[in-house]
């Protein structure tokens, strides 16, 4: 059965109010606007946030309930690389889970013997300057930007290289709904794989990407309900 009060609801987004509330050394002040909307069509909230350190820093929705209780300005981050790069450590991520987050990344850009490397380096995808330069770049940033141990990197723009304004940290299952070969369908402002859309409406994952590969408008997709037992005909 079609979910309707999901369709329904896709009519209607609302943000929380998070003014106010605390997220590790972070305090909400207002509502700053909204991040664009990523490559699945969801928008986040922008939020000015004070740390305790004292400065002001603006995070987004997402960012801020991720399950950790060091949320900072950047500045907790800043002061755990400043320890491990005491004395005469390079970037104290040697054998870390993040180093081997950074050395795969440069692999699949650059070493053409690497399984995945046809899918990134060798259709044009290359890692950013400033981090290929400097490892110690990258995991600042991983560290500022929400990164767990749970968590992979990913692009928000696939055909797009990794650099900071095009990154972020999602969980693997996430990475696996994402690959390059899924039917991404922009629909109601969101854009998700047929699998997504077939549990939000009920409409059979199969019937939808058949309905996409034969040209059926979006509309039309997702408002015609599955006929039993045969497959819909153009």
């Amino acid at each position: 059965m079609v979910n309707q009060k999901f369709l329904e609801r896709a009519y209607s987004p609302s943000t929380k109010d998070l003014t106010g509330q605390k997220f590790g050394m972070l305090t909400v002040i207002e509502q700053h606007g909204f991040k664009k909307p990523n490559k699945r069509g969801q928008r986040y909230a922008l939020w000015y946030c004070k740390c305790d350190c004292g400065n002001y820093c603006e995070k987004s929705t997402d960012v801020l309930r991720r399950k950790r209780n060091n949320h900072s300005c950047g500045c907790l981050a800043k002061e755990h690389l400043k320890k491990i790069t005491a004395g005469n450590m390079t970037h104290g991520m040697t054998n870390t889970r993040l180093y081997n987050c950074y050395k795969g990344m440069i692999a699949r850009c650059y070493r053409e013997k690497d399984i995945h490397y046809p899918a990134y380096g060798g259709r044009g995808i290359v890692v950013c300057e400033e981090w290929k330069n400097d490892k110690k770049a990258f995991f600042d940033w991983a560290l500022s930007h929400g990164y767990q141990a749970d968590l992979t990197i990913e692009r928000i723009n696939v055909d797009g290289n990794y650099e900071p304004t095009n990154c972020t940290w999602i969980p693997m299952s996430e990475q696996y709904d994402n690959k390059r070969q899924n039917i991404m369908i922009d629909w109601m402002g969101e854009l998700h794989n047929a699998t997504y859309w077939a549990r939000k409406t009920g409409i059979p994952a199969g019937t939808i990407r058949w309905r996409y590969k034969h040209g059926w408008d979006i509309e039309r997709i997702f408002s015609t309900l599955p006929k039993p037992y045969q497959e819909d005909k153009a």
